[in-house]
């Protein structure tokens, strides 16, 4: 449910997000007496708004958010922090990919070093979350396939465009 008892202010405050827009209604203890009145009245609310919205898209896979900066859903880039045990800690930068059912806990990882260029990296992550697959072989092996092809320049196009 989308209710919250606030007792600091005595409300029941009931909240509903669509499309990154907050709906949202207070029900207080001065106009319905008790908890259990103000929290059934923000739930009749709830119900009415509710069928007057589009449904929720929180767990459609594949959506693009505003949050991501990569251009492709599920692969961003990622700071990494090497601390060895003696010496100086070191910084890297990671193209990492995930998906829903990925194997690998944190994602699949593609770090950026003199041997593996960012862009390379980069459609590695994507080339993972196309084919879903955390098998680094077949995967620089699709990147030789398609290095060059216009399916190769599209995805570094998204990679370079600015975020919105």
């Amino acid at each position: 449910m989308h209710l919250t008892r606030n007792t600091q202010t005595k409300v029941v405050m009931a909240r509903i997000m669509r499309d990154a827009t907050l709906h949202q209604e207070n029900f207080s203890l001065k106009r319905y007496g008790t908890w259990e009145a103000a929290e059934m009245a923000a739930e009749k609310w709830v119900s009415e708004r509710k069928s007057s919205l589009p449904e929720s898209r929180k767990n459609e896979v594949g959506r693009m958010t505003s949050r991501n900066a990569s251009g492709v859903v599920g692969v961003w880039l990622a700071k990494n922090v090497y601390r060895p045990k003696k010496g100086k800690r070191k910084i890297y930068w990671a193209w990492k990919s995930k998906w829903p059912g990925c194997e690998l806990k944190g994602g699949l990882s593609w770090r950026i070093t003199d041997d593996l260029i960012d862009d390379d990296a980069f459609v590695l992550a994507v080339l993972a979350r196309k084919h879903r697959t955390v098998d680094r072989e077949f995967l620089r092996w699709e990147l030789l396939k398609e290095y060059g092809s216009n399916w190769h320049y599209e995805v570094l196009e998204l990679k370079n465009a600015k975020p919105k």
